[in-house]
């Protein structure tokens, strides 16, 4: 289905760039004529903004405030264990307030603060349900745009942030503090945008449900989102995956947790100052290091001028 998605969302968009081509080759004659008059023509830079990955381009400019739900997600896992009979099943809720505000032309704040609803079912050795709700990891963190996109030059940009606290991880709402640092380098190429993402993640130590101190173990991440805009909606597709370090427990370590992979389909929408977004998540590989088989992601958001 995912594979599906992706074929066709981009066979419009290979489409709508053929049938443009005319039009782009005449505003270009149009753009070498005006510049002969000495009149500056700015680059044409393919806005299409990522799902789940960030955008190089996309810094909030100076004043401007973005404010809505962002990163909505639904997530499900069925399972079973080796040797025993019946199987587990876990759903994961977010729902992120979300907030970011630049501060000069190319740097901006943002902070985001979940709500998060968990709930595990087994119907192993009997049949058993245990839930929890309340606040997730509050986020807070920095954008700046290095190096803007040119028709020449992709675009860079780096990122900062950091998980604080705030949920209890005794009920399996949060993990502690940790801290996250991401490149992203992004171009327009023929239509279609681009953007690369790159990090690492730092992982503190926390106190879980049986009162033992825990580290999940350091992350190192990326993924590729690829997106085109057609009119207002942008249908993209994305790959990312992450790569878990050592954990330990009460000071002992344990084996690699292993790799994660994902794939993902969606749309965005934009119409003036609102954007809107829907996409789906299929994670790849061994369940074993994944909180979810599949996952639903939307998103609601307005731009402000303050």
């Amino acid at each position: 289905m995912i594979l599906g998605l992706f074929a066709a969302s981009f066979l419009v968009c290979t489409q709508v760039v053929c049938a443009e081509e005319s039009t782009m080759q005449t505003t270009n004659v149009q753009k070498e004529g005006q510049a002969e008059q000495g009149v500056v023509v700015p680059a044409q830079i393919n806005s299409a903004e990522p799902l789940t990955l960030e955008q190089v381009a996309n810094v909030e400019k100076e004043g401007q405030m973005e404010l809505g739900i962002t990163d909505i997600s639904y997530g499900y896992q069925k399972y079973t264990t080796s040797g025993v009979t019946g199987e587990n099943t876990f759903t994961d809720i977010r729902v992120p307030l979300f907030v970011r505000y630049g501060i000069m032309s190319d740097l901006e704040i943002k902070l985001l603060v979940p709500y998060r609803s968990t709930k595990f079912t087994t119907t192993q050795i009997g049949v058993s349900e245990s839930s929890n709700s309340g606040l997730g990891q509050v986020s807070i963190g920095l954008k700046y745009n290095l190096i803007p996109e040119s028709d020449d030059v992709p675009g860079i940009s780096i990122s900062a942030s950091s998980e604080l606290p705030t949920a209890d991880a005794k009920k399996y709402l949060g993990t502690g503090t940790n801290v996250y640092g991401t490149l992203i380098i992004g171009k327009a190429i023929e239509g279609i945008n681009v953007n690369l993402n790159a990090g690492y993640g730092y992982t503190g130590e926390f106190t879980n449900a049986s009162d033992a101190k825990q580290n999940n173990g350091d992350v190192i991440y990326g993924g590729l989102a690829i997106g085109c805009s057609i009119d207002e909606f942008t249908p993209i597709i994305e790959i990312s995956g992450t790569t878990i370090g050592k954990a330990k427990v009460s000071g002992t370590e344990y084996a690699t947790n292993g790799n994660t992979f994902d794939a993902i389909a969606g749309l965005r929408y934009k119409m003036d100052d609102l954007k809107l977004k829907l996409g789906f998540v299929y994670a790849l590989g061994d369940a074993t290091y994944t909180s979810y088989t599949w996952k639903a992601i939307g998103g609601a958001t307005y731009l402000f001028n303050l």
